[in-house]
């Protein structure tokens, strides 16, 4: 059996496999929402983020103790790398938790969720584009000339909430990235990541989240338009009611859909295969 922890700007994410790649069997997928980037805006994690953070992987380690796994590999993207006091909150996962945290570039990122995403589908991956929108940041990666690519921008949904961007700068920064960064020979876009799922979710009326339920459904661009009015009508305590909402989410959904609204557009996509794989699996198959 092999475990990974994600520690994202908005969830924490725990999938246990074992297995070999290609015919790995998931053993438990859980995610809870501890909000770790609620800070961008000052440049640092909040105590009071971090304290729930550590309170969530304490437990998800006695658990997976319980189960025979010793040593999860645990990793940290956008909130993390981007924070002036990364290094005080990876010297406590090591001092409270007992693990050693790996805080992963942008590339990285990119890297792995493009492995992992792509692994669900029956697709050429020379012929796949990664999205993947987080809370701190969105990554893209695809193959240029052989070579996979993968670019990150600084633009998520806890971030975008924080920061307050206006919808033109966040368009022109993607426009900008992609016209410096540009992505031949795809012919079939994944999309990865909370803002995705739950996007595929709500669209399916999916109560009961699983990965056999959300891997493999489409979302076109009128689907997704429609969504996001549906949405932003609603208050939030409504949005929160709404079939395969995590309530959590809710805060954050407007944002995340804002950025794949706005990808659709630079990109000219008609259709977005959903991927319930993606970084953790990328993780787990290299260990």
């Amino acid at each position: 059996m092999k475990a990974a922890i994600d520690i994202g700007s908005n969830s924490l994410r725990l999938l246990v496999t074992e297995g070999e790649r290609g015919a790995s069997r998931v053993l438990r997928q859980d995610v809870e929402e501890t909000r770790l980037g609620e800070g961008f805006d000052k440049g640092i994690l909040t105590e009071a983020s971090m304290e729930r953070t550590l309170a969530v992987i304490g437990r998800w380690r006695e658990e997976l103790a319980a189960m025979g796994i010793s040593a999860p590999l645990i990793f940290a993207t956008s909130a993390v790398r981007d924070a002036a006091n990364k290094a005080e909150f990876a010297a406590a996962v090591r001092s409270r938790v007992g693990l050693e945290l790996r805080v992963l570039s942008g590339e990285e990122e990119a890297w792995y969720s493009f492995s992992g995403a792509v692994s669900g589908f029956d697709f050429p991956p020379e012929q796949c584009l990664l999205i993947d929108i987080g809370g701190g940041s969105t990554e893209l990666a695809a193959y240029d000339r052989g070579r996979l690519k993968g670019v990150s921008f600084p633009v998520g949904a806890v971030r975008w909430q924080v920061m307050d961007f206006r919808r033109e700068e966040v368009k022109a920064k993607f426009a900008s990235g992609l016209t410096l960064n540009r992505f031949d020979g795809v012919v079939h876009y994944v999309g990865v990541g909370g803002t995705v799922t739950t996007a595929a979710a709500v669209l399916g009326e999916v109560s009961a989240y699983s990965r056999e339920a959300i891997h493999g459904g489409t979302i076109d661009y009128a689907a997704l338009t429609a969504l996001k009015r549906r949405l932003a009508g609603m208050t939030l305590a409504e949005r929160k009611q709404v079939t395969g909402m995590p309530p959590k989410r809710a805060e954050i959904i407007l944002y995340g859909l804002e950025i794949l609204e706005i990808l659709f557009e630079v990109l000219n996509i008609t259709t977005l295969h959903v991927s319930d794989y993606g970084i953790l699996d990328g993780v787990l198959a290299e260990a």
